[in-house]
Parts: C-alpha cells; structure tokens; sequence
C-alpha cells in the first residue's frame, strides 16, 4: 500500500504512516461496517482531532482531513461523517455532564447514531434568539412544540441539536435551553425541503408535543444561549476553510451503512447530494484537466479563493483555543463577557475594560436628526484616518473607543 505524497517526518507524513501502520494490522473489508467503525473509534481516529479525554488523537484538525484521504487511498472504509462529529459530540464533552458524554457520544464516534441541527425557525432566522419553540417541564420530561426549517439531514438523523425557550419572562437570550432531542417519536415530523435540482438535504420539523427527558437537558437550564456559541464556533470552524466537516460515509441505522460488508461499503461513491467540499489544490487541478489553468479570469479567480481560504483559516485557528478550554467558545475578545446588567454573564459580549476608555463624565443624551442618542463628556478626537466609505461620512466629533458611541 503506497503512503501519502508527504515527505517522510513532515506533520501529514507522521500521521499518514501512523493510519497506514494501523490500518496493516486491523482493516478487515469481510467484517460489517457496524464492527469496523466501532474499531476505528476505539482507536481513537473517527475523531483524532478532538482531545484524548475527547475519545480522539489530540491531533491537529488538518488530521482529520488527512486521516480520512489515508483510509480511502488504503481501500478502507472511512470513519463515519455527519453533524455529530462537527458539532454535536464536541459541545456535548464542552458542556454535559460525565453521564451525558459517556451515553450520548460514543454512538457518534462508531456511527450508530446520526444528528441534526434545530436552530432557525420561519421567523427567527438572523435573530436565533428570538425562537418560538418552547419547552415546558413537566416532571423528569420536557414537552417541546414548535417548528423548525432549513435542518440538514434531518431525515437521516435519530438525534437533534434542539434549541427552544424555557422561559419567555426573561430577556430572550437568557430564556434558551440546548436539549439532545430524540427524532424517532409521534410528536416529530419532517418533511424535505425540495430543491430546483431535485435534491432535499434540507428539511423542516414540526414538534408538536415531543418529548425529550430531562437528563438531555445540555449545560443546565436558560443557560442554552453559551451552549449554542459553542455548537455555532464548531460549525463555522468545521465548513469554514480549513474545517473538518464531512457528511460520508453517513453514520446511523438510516444511513444505511451498519450492516453492510465493510469492504462493499469502502467502495462505494457519495452521492451528488452529499456535501462535498473541494479543496483549493482541487480546484487547481480541476482547472488543470479542463484546460483552463492559464485562463487569466479563471487564474484571478483562484486566487481570490487562495486569499479566502487562508483568510478563513487564520480566523478558525483564533476561535478554536477557547473550544479547547471549555465554556463559551472563543470570538474576537470583546465577544467573550457580558455587558453590564445583562442576564448571562456567559451569553452576552461586552468590550473588554483593555480597550474601553473611561469616560470624563456621566452619558447624556442629545438630539440628533430628531432622534435621542447617548454620548459622553469625553475630550473628543479627530480622526486622522484616510476617509473609505466607512468613515467618510462619520462625525470627526464620535468619542473613539467609547462604549456609549457604540
């Protein structure tokens, strides 16, 4: 079996003779995808990404990349894919319990278990915490009604990521809880959402009356609005550049992979649905096979993509470390604590007091194109920026760095 195009010694290199070596010693394509997965996971690498205390590697997240291109080049059926790995498993080991990661992350490491998100509904969409779905304890169960749209494998999935209100007298952000939520029950329903290419991977769910038990209630009660921060930054680092999402081979009993012959399902192509994402060395040869690689529009093209992805890359490495520490996950520094009087104080940002001038006196208000606008009694600073069209037409008169002028 031929290694990597890595040279000998380099990160990739060590890790693909790593998978190559295991791989040697375990692959067996008569053995059915139910046993291989469960294998590969004890093994630690359907995750070698996530920490060692995770069930992964400890391995960086280029890794996962290169350990799935090691297991298809070897003709080995690759770890499962699916939302699970990007966002489900990752918040649940932030913020569950011992009991709650040892029952509900382990199936999605062997691939027994399949999940979805349920954030956006019909009208909360941009404003997620202004979501309607509620949930009402009752007992050791909550009993959740609402709808949710645009969830991705929602049909294939046995779990959601639901996020509802659990209480609607407080301010909105503060009123959210984040539930591991059962699919396969009488109160669920979803329909795809079929698009013009005749493809559904998107779908609405409408809970009317379900159930999901308290012991799924993830971070603790109205305190569902940290928990989604971390599930958002694992998405967004996971489909940004440089990310880690993969939806194949699909994971779960309506996947349809567990009982098939590991080595029939190593063989087997994704479908055109499927969420494939090419790479930019892709493209690039992509562009090479079609004759198109001296086309200078498609040349500018390809480079502005090089730009976007190093730049999405850059900004997925600054947000990880706070995933790694726990608790709300890292943004830019203001977005990390709670303004002053805000209900969570793990939920809402604030500017940190480093960057926060103090104001020579009390805010005060003053009229300004006939609406009210608060300001302070700081000396003012003109700018000496070069005018863009984002300050070209702003007040030279604005109390820089101010929170008040914000």
């Amino acid at each position: 079996m031929a290694a990597g195009p890595e040279a000998p010694g380099s990160a990739d290199g060590e890790v693909r003779e790593a998978v190559v070596a295991w791989l040697d010693a375990h692959w067996d394509p008569d053995c059915s995808v139910r046993e291989w997965w469960a294998r590969v996971a004890a093994a630690g690498w359907s995750a070698p990404h996530f920490p060692v205390e995770w069930g992964g590697r400890s391995l960086p997240a280029r890794a996962l990349r290169v350990v799935r291109e090691t297991f298809q080049e070897q003709g080995a059926l690759m770890p499962p894919g699916g939302l699970g790995f990007l966002m489900a498993a990752p918040t649940i080991c932030t913020h569950g319990t011992k009991e709650q990661i040892d029952r509900l992350v382990p199936p999605v490491y062997d691939g027994t278990v399949a999940w979805c998100q349920l954030f956006s509904e019909p009208g909360s969409g941009s404003d997620l915490a202004g979501l309607t779905t509620r949930a009402v304890r009752d007992g050791d169960r909550w009993v959740v009604s609402g709808q949710k749209v645009w969830s991705s494998m929602a049909v294939e999935a046995d779990y959601g990521m639901l996020i509802a209100r659990t209480d609607f007298d407080v301010p909105k952000h503060a009123g959210i809880s984040w539930f591991a939520l059962p699919l396969d029950q009488p109160g669920v329903t979803i329909r795809p959402l079929r698009e013009i290419t005749g493809h559904a991977m998107f779908n609405e769910v409408f809970l009317d009356d379900a159930v999901v038990e308290h012991a799924n209630l993830i971070g603790g009660e109205n305190n569902g609005w940290a928990v989604t921060q971390t599930t958002l930054l694992f998405e967004r680092t996971g489909i940004g550049a440089g990310g880690t999402m993969t939806s194949f081979p699909p994971g779960g009993p309506k996947g349809g992979f567990l009982d098939l012959r590991a080595g029939d399902a190593a063989a087997l192509e994704p479908p055109e649905s499927s969420m494939k994402v090419l790479t930019v060395p892709e493209l690039f040869e992509l562009a090479r096979e079609h004759g198109r690689a001296d086309d200078p529009l498609v040349r500018q093209s390809l480079a502005r993509l090089v730009g976007y992805a190093r730049t999405g890359e850059w900004t997925a490495k600054r947000a990880r470390p706070g995933a790694a520490g726990g608790g709300t996950p890292a943004s830019p520094t203001w977005a990390r604590s709670p303004r002053p009087g805000s209900p969570s104080s793990r939920s809402t940002p604030r500017w940190p007091s480093s960057a926060r001038p103090a104001c020579s006196g009390p805010p005060t208000a003053r009229a300004t194109g006939g609406t009210r606008r608060r300001s302070c009694s700081r000396p003012r600073r003109r700018s000496t920026a070069v005018p863009t069209r984002s300050n070209a037409t702003s007040s030279g008169s604005a109390c820089s760095g101010c929170p008040v002028s914000r």
